[in-house]
Parts: structure tokens; C-alpha cells; sequence
């Protein structure tokens, strides 16, 4: 989920976010981790659709079964803004987020919830926007 809080953007409902993430823990406790994804928000016909392929650092407490961890990371958002009646615009903005999680070990598995709060600001149309806002996941990885 993500949920839009600058107040660019805050007027939009929350929507459905979607990421999926490489990493290699260089030592027991730290990652690097490379992800991409797709969220949105929207209200009323205007629509914010957004494209992040992020690198983020991952720093996770090496416990046998319950694994809570730290991430923060910048990336570039690939961001589209479709207004009625005034159109589409896009911008990629730079920008960066942190967070925390927990992961669930299970054999090989691994289920994941994590909560992060990213800041970029795309122009459209020559105005910057805030697209800063809230993400919760719940994922579903492999650790070997």
C-alpha cells in the first residue's frame, strides 16, 4: 500500500503498491539490496503513477527465526501525473526512504512485513510535487 502524505499529494486515496528486490547480505548483518516496483494513487480522475528502481542497505539483526531489520536506500522515481482535462505529464525525480521490517524464517522461506517512508519530488508540468508518502508491504522471499 501506499499512502500519499505531502500535501501535494495528500487529497489523493492511498493505492496498491507492488516491489520486488534482489539483495546479497555482504556480511552476516548488512545487504545491499536492488528493487523496483510500481505504485499509485488516485482521486477523482487524476491519477499518480509511479516507477522507483531503488538501491537500499539493509542492516538486520542475524537471529535463527524472527529477523527485524533496518533499510534505507535512494533511487530514481519514474513518476506520471494524469490530470482531467489537463492531460498527462512525467518526470523522473531522485530521491530516497527509510524504514524498518521484520522477516519470518521458515526453512528457506521467508515472509516479510516492512514499513517505509519515502521523498522525491517529480516536476509536472514545471511545478514540483511532493509524492512523499508512506509504504507497507507484505512479501514473500527465498533466503539461501
Amino acid at each position: 500500500v501506499y499512502s500519499p502524505q505531502a500535501s501535494d499529494v495528500d487529497s489523493l486515496s492511498e493505492g496498491a503498491d507492488v516491489e520486488i528486490a534482489l539483495g546479497k547480505y555482504v556480511i552476516p548483518m548488512v545487504a545491499l539490496e536492488l528493487g523496483g516496483g510500481y505504485f499509485e494513487a488516485s482521486k477523482g480522475g487524476t491519477d499518480l503513477t509511479v516507477y522507483p528502481l531503488t538501491l537500499a542497505g539493509k542492516l538486520r539483526l542475524p537471529l535463527p527465526i524472527v529477523k527485524p531489520y533496518a533499510i534505507a536506500g535512494v533511487g530514481a522515481y519514474f513518476a506520471k501525473l494524469d490530470v482531467p482535462g489537463s492531460g498527462s505529464d512525467d518526470d523522473t525525480a531522485f530521491g530516497y526512504f527509510g524504514g524498518v521490517g521484520i522477516d519470518f524464517k521458515f526453512l528457506m522461506l521467508l515472509v516479510n512485513i516492512e514499513a517505509k517512508y519515502l521523498w522525491a519530488k517529480p516536476s509536472f508540468r514545471g511545478v514540483d510535487t511532493d509524492i512523499d508518502g508512506a509504504v507497507a508491504t507484505l512479501g514473500v522471499g527465498l533466503e539461501f
